[in-house]
């Protein structure tokens, strides 16, 4: 199973409006969570100081596209949903002009993780060139029980909700657990349930896989 030093990634660039899987650049980094924490800390660079809100909002475009690209799904980036609107997170028109929204949702081991990716992200406790720091939370007991229930609530707290205008609503649930791996994901992908009632046209769990699997960012559908 991969621990710190054997969890790689891939991270599309998300600067171009346009979205098209087989011509985006790639980017290969330690894992997505670095991935993604380096892409918001350049965004936030070429665009002044972010609040914690707008880095959040930009986490789940990169979340969002990154599963588009896994799907090799053409789509363009039409804006980021208004959650006073019950919007989804991020919302894409493909070329029937059918529009999708992607209600994003980041599942971690503990809310200490949680807490710790916030602050890199907003930049309140970097992390410098090549560090791979240790979790605040110390040591983690069962970490693939942890991450699994985790999931269960993430997944039925967004199957509570209503989404609006977008012809299909998806849920992508995006898993930012480092020592998981395929036989980790599929146990527990088993033992999910989805909600009776929701309203998602289609339900992903994904992860990045360790390097020895191929350390690719892996959508799994649940619906």
């Amino acid at each position: 199973m991969g621990g710190h030093g054997s969890i790689g990634g891939d991270l599309a660039e998300t600067g171009h409006t346009q979205f098209t899987p087989t011509h985006s650049n790639v980017r290969n980094e330690w894992g997505t969570r670095r991935a993604i924490m380096n892409w918001l800390r350049e965004y936030r660079g070429n665009t002044g100081v972010r609040t914690r809100d707008s880095i959040k909002a930009e986490h789940e475009r990169a979340i969002a596209d990154q599963l588009l690209a896994a799907l090799e799904v053409e789509a363009t980036f039409v804006r980021l949903g208004d959650p006073n609107k019950s919007e989804p997170d991020v919302i894409y028109s493909r070329p029937s002009e059918q529009i999708i929204g992607i209600e994003v949702v980041t599942a971690y081991y503990e809310d200490s993780d949680a807490k710790d990716a916030a602050e890199i992200a907003a930049g309140e406790k970097p992390l410098g060139p090549g560090e791979m720091r240790e979790r605040s939370a110390g040591l983690l007991v069962e970490p693939d029980q942890k991450i699994c229930e985790r999931i269960q609530t993430e997944l039925e707290k967004k199957c509570r909700k209503s989404y609006a205008n977008a012809d299909e609503n998806w849920l992508c649930i995006n898993q930012d657990a480092l020592l998981s791996d395929a036989k980790t994901v599929d146990e527990c992908v088993k033992n999910l349930k989805v909600p009776a009632g929701h309203g998602f046209d289609r339900i992903y769990l994904t992860y990045t896989a360790p390097v020895d699997e191929g350390g690719k960012y892996t959508p799994v559908r649940l619906l």
